[in-house]
C-alpha cells in the first residue's frame, strides 16, 4: 500500500510532535538517532528511535499514533513506560483540542 505526499506530510508532522515531546520529557535517556520507515503493510510512516544511556543503546519503533510497532528485547521497562506515558499525554492533549 502506498501513501500520498499529503499523507506522508501529516504522518511526519505527527511523528515530529511525538518525537519532540519524548526528547523533552525523557531526561534520563538521550535520543541519539531517528529514522522514518514506510510501513507498507499498514500504509503509514513509523519512526525508529535510538535511545542511549551511558554506553547502552536501545531501539524502539513507534507509529504516528504513539503506539509501539517494535521494541528491542533488551529495552528497559522504565524507558518503555516513559515513552508510553508521554505518548498518551501528547495524544490526549491533541484530542482535547479537537
Amino acid at each position: 500500500m502506498t501513501i500520498t505526499t499529503e499523507q506522508e506530510k501529516i504522518y511526519t508532522d505527527m511523528l515530529d510532535m511525538l518525537t519532540w515531546k519524548l526528547e523533552k520529557e525523557i531526561t534520563n535517556y538521550a535520543l541519539e538517532h531517528q529514522e522514518d520507515l514506510l510501513d507498507e503493510e499498514e500504509g503509514y510512516l513509523s519512526r525508529s528511535l535510538c535511545w542511549s544511556r551511558g554506553t547502552k543503546t536501545h531501539r524502539t519503533v513507534i507509529n504516528p499514533y504513539g503506539q509501539f510497532r517494535w521494541v528491542e528485547e533488551k529495552t528497559p521497562k522504565n524507558l518503555l513506560v516513559q515513552i508510553t506515558n508521554t505518548n498518551l499525554e501528547t495524544v490526549y492533549s491533541v484530542l482535547g483540542e479537537v
